[in-house]
This record gives structure tokens, sequence and C-alpha cells, in this order.
């Protein structure tokens, strides 16, 4: 059986919100979805790269939209990241227009991301609308970037 994981995570890879804002994020995402499965909330203690599992389908270049090697972001995840450290989302020169972003700048088809703090909802049964990723984002003190993951 598979899943579908929406995953709300802050633009800023670094941010994580009060307690109080992670807590009424969570009731607020209980509200917004009543069927899913499974309401989590975590904080890690360094930067985490959030996949969307079977739907990812390329990587671009935030400057120029050009596609990126799949091996040579596959590098560039190597080089970012250690055990220790998680990801330090340190910037890359693209091959294609020689802009300087970090992992996180990049386009992903679908949606991922890095972050600290992550929210989430499994089996959903819906997309969440840009009125209620606004409220959440309202709650939380912060821009989301939405990922949504298949396994």
């Amino acid at each position: 059986m598979s899943d579908d994981i929406t995953t709300f995570v802050p633009e800023d890879p670094t941010f994580v919100p009060a307690k109080r804002s992670q807590q009424a994020a969570v009731t607020m995402l209980r509200e917004l979805a009543p069927r899913a499965d499974e309401i989590t909330t975590g904080v890690d203690d360094k930067v985490t790269f959030r996949d969307c599992g079977a739907n990812f389908e390329s990587v671009s270049c935030p400057k120029c939209r050009r596609e990126i090697d799949l091996e040579t972001w596959q590098n560039w995840m190597s080089e970012d990241s250690s055990d220790g450290e998680g990801f330090r989302l340190a910037s890359f020169v693209t091959p294609c227009c020689a802009g300087a972003v970090t992992l996180n700048d990049l386009v992903y088809e679908w949606p991922q991301g890095f972050s600290r703090y992550h929210l989430g909802a499994r089996n959903a049964g819906r997309r969440f609308s840009a009125a209620s990723i606004r409220k959440l984002e309202e709650v939380l003190g912060c821009r989301l970037r939405v990922i949504r993951q298949h396994i």
C-alpha cells in the first residue's frame, strides 16, 4: 500500500517556529485535514533534506531554468552534507549559466526542500488551498514550501 504525505517546511531551512506556534499549527492542520491518517511535526538538530519520493521528476537552475544533470545534483548533495552537520547549503556554481545557488534554491519538480522544522499530514485525502497554506504560514510565522511525497 502506498502513502501520500504532505509536508510543510519553512522556506528558510534554519527557521524553527516557537513551540506555541508549532502546537497551534498541528491543531490547525488537524482541522484542515480531518481524514488524515496521521499529523506529524518535529524539529531536527540539523538541516535535513525533505524529498517528494516517487514524485521526483527533475531539478533545474532557478536562474535560467535549464535542467541540471542528476549526477551533478547528486554530487552536490554528497559534497554539501555530512552525518554530523546535516546540509550546510553552501553555494554551487551551475554548469548552465554560472549562477551561484544553494541546493535549496534549485527548482525541483515536484517540490522538495531542506529544513530543521517540518509539519506533515499522511494521506490527508486532499490538496491544500493557497488560503489554507497562508493560514498555516500566519500561525508559524514564516513562508512555507509544500512538499507532496508519494511512497
